[in-house]
């Protein structure tokens, strides 16, 4: 243990740990929630508003836990999955909504870290109070979101080694539910030696940290395993992947319900080679939204003031300069509902797919003296259109010419779509009945001087789902759908002639 004592702090902390980061997570209020990380080989960590010993309240949804001897009513922060939240701010701003006070600052800090810069690999020390460590263990699996669980639904798979019996060390760990130890070595190594020193006096199960994570495995995806999932031609799906993979930049337009936000993704796959989500990023555009959120602006703080922050597609080509062999692609959802030229600014100019790189870097509206950006060559955009939102302005000329299109057609009477209903144990009349009926209104529609081929009725409205089992997919179920989804489209189109949309809507139905 000498050897401790003499190596440096660095050199100690790159044998031990290599490049994973160490954390301290604290087991609850007296270890409440240890046994539980040990027999489930997870780690959870939630925020509790208050706590009312011995106390009830039918206002409030309570759980219960053990305290010496007394139990105590508390109440959770209720934030929801924390994976959905952009950045640590909007985690502190939620949980203010919640209650939590003006300040709750390393509430915020701890959720955003747990769900977010926690890697799989890296090491989880377990504390209880100021000075005694329970165990440590390896972080094995991703953030994931338990709705199920009425306390710190927040949940990391671990695979933990306890320390028997728990530790007492001269070291003070931490006062915070989380806290990250990658620079405080002093403390880290102060910790460690007195796990091993104790472990070596008792023999005990623990005596290295864990190793490096072994590189995670590739999962491959192509072209062929995307279109097991499609209704498109493969024709079709390859002179998409061409395109964008030649042009950087591409909007899929089409009618509402032909698939747009289910083959993005799998289009993205494609591209990068493996199902990861990682170098996808996803926003929707609205009429609100602005350069400031896109790529960079002033943001107030909590403390009155204002300061610069990056938008998140600044963040994303900063992320993918860090990996210039993989292709990262960002999917603008409604892309014809924002006010384009205002949203991209600058970067009208820096997409174009012969002006990437640090060659034809610019300065930014908001940027330092002397700082400049560029939009990394192995980035894609993907723009998400409806074609049947008459609420929309054109997408200006500035803009289509940076971008290939291509258009998503309603499958009903493709072979494809319909081997896919009968996969799904749908019953072969009825789905000659979709077929049939669906076929014959987007005839209608198309022909239509008003409305036009943008405004067909896509065939997603009629795919089962995970809410929908398969052995409900029936007749019920195919009248719901047109009732509650495809009549009151009809009716927003047809608005000013209601007894056509009757006879139309009736006309499904048979």
């Amino acid at each position: 243990m000498n050897q401790l004592n003499d190596e440096g702090d660095e050199e100690w902390y790159r044998k031990r740990f290599g490049t994973a980061d160490v954390w301290l997570i604290a087991a609850g209020r007296d270890a409440g929630f240890w046994q539980e990380f040990r027999e489930r080989s997870i780690a959870t960590i939630g925020w509790p508003a208050h706590v009312v010993r011995g106390g009830k309240s039918s206002s409030l949804r309570f759980a219960r836990w053990p305290m010496k001897g007394r139990t105590a009513a508390i109440r959770w922060y209720a934030l929801g999955d924390l994976s959905e939240y952009r950045s640590r701010e909007d985690i502190h701003s939620a949980l203010i909504e919640s209650g939590a006070g003006q300040k709750p600052n390393h509430a915020s800090l701890a959720l955003w870290e747990f769900a977010h810069e926690m890697r799989i690999g890296d090491v989880l020390v377990a504390t209880k109070g100021l000075h005694t460590v329970l165990g440590w263990g390896k972080v094995t699996g991703d953030y994931t979101y338990d709705s199920e669980r009425k306390e710190c639904a927040n949940v990391r798979s671990v695979e933990w080694h306890p320390c028997i019996p728990p530790v007492e060390v001269k070291e003070m760990v931490s006062q915070k539910t989380l806290t990250r130890l990658t620079s405080e070595k002093k403390q880290l190594r102060g910790i460690f030696r007195s796990i091993e020193d104790k472990i070596e006096d008792n023999d005990g199960p623990i005596s290295h940290p864990p190793p490096e994570p072994d590189p995670p495995k590739p999962n491959p995806y192509d072209p062929p395993t995307a279109l097991s999932d499609l209704f498109i031609e493969e024709t079709q799906f390859r002179r998409i992947l061409d395109s964008i993979a030649l042009r950087k930049n591409m909007i899929l337009q089409g009618p509402p319900g032909v698939g747009k936000t289910f083959i993005a993704r799998r289009i993205a796959w494609c591209l990068i080679g493996r199902r990861d989500s990682e170098p996808i990023e996803m926003v929707q555009f609205h009429q609100s939204y602005a350069y400031e959120d896109f790529v960079q602006g002033w943001r107030p703080t909590e403390t009155g003031g204002f300061r610069l922050r990056n938008g998140v597609f600044f963040e994303f080509c900063k992320r993918a300069e860090q990996q210039p062999e993989t292709p990262f692609v960002f999917i603008i959802d409604e892309i014809n509902r924002g006010h384009l030229s205002r949203i991209f600014g600058e970067l009208l100019m820096l997409i174009e797919s012969d002006k990437r790189g640090p060659d034809h870097a610019i300065a930014m509206t908001y940027g330092a003296p002397g700082e400049r950006f560029s939009v990394p060559d192995n980035v894609h955009l993907l723009g998400l259109m409806n074609t049947a939102d008459r609420s929309l302005a054109m997408v200006d000329y500035a803009l289509r010419r940076r971008f290939a299109f291509e258009t998503l057609e309603p499958a009903y009477g493709t072979p494809k779509f319909r081997e896919y209903l009968l996969e799904a144990d749908v019953d072969g009349t009825l789905v000659d009945r979709i077929d049939r009926n669906l076929s014959t209104l987007n005839e209608r529609i198309h022909d239509d001087k008003d409305l036009g081929p943008g405004f067909r009725i896509g065939h997603s409205y009629f795919v089962p789902d995970k809410l929908v089992p398969d052995k409900l997919a029936d007749e019920q179920w195919y009248l719901n759908v047109i009732d509650t989804q495809i009549a009151p489209l009809l009716r927003e189109y047809w608005f000013d002639r209601p007894e056509q949309v009757d006879g139309l809507v009736e006309g499904l139905r048979r």
